[in-house]
């Protein structure tokens, strides 16, 4: 399952990637604030197997664009479509329309 964790309701999901994928969640709060913040993760079960993470930019025409900063996938579940399904999922909150992404088991 994909969850959007880009909202302050999820920094504790957000915390446990960071600490899984970078070995620290200094600065998760923050993030998780900043109203320009995309990030997805993925779960089976419990165990987040992936994230992407990322920003709203905007531009000077006055449009935005994505820009994703970080993709990662547990080497277990790497090849099950997971890191497509993260950049998808990102797109969608991007667009606004979050849907859910099938399981990867």
């Amino acid at each position: 399952m994909i969850v959007n964790a880009s909202s302050p309701e999820t920094v504790d999901l957000l915390d446990r990637a960071a600490q899984v994928f970078r070995g620290a969640e200094k600065g998760v709060r923050a993030f998780a604030l900043a109203e320009n913040a995309l990030a997805s993760i993925a779960l089976e079960g419990d165990d987040i197997v992936g994230w992407c993470w990322g920003y709203v930019l905007c531009r000077p025409d006055g449009t935005a664009m994505a820009y994703f900063h970080e993709l990662e996938v547990a080497e277990s579940h790497r090849r099950r479509r997971v890191g497509t399904d993260l950049m998808r999922s990102q797109s969608r909150h991007r667009e606004g329309r979050v849907e859910d992404v099938p399981d990867h088991r």
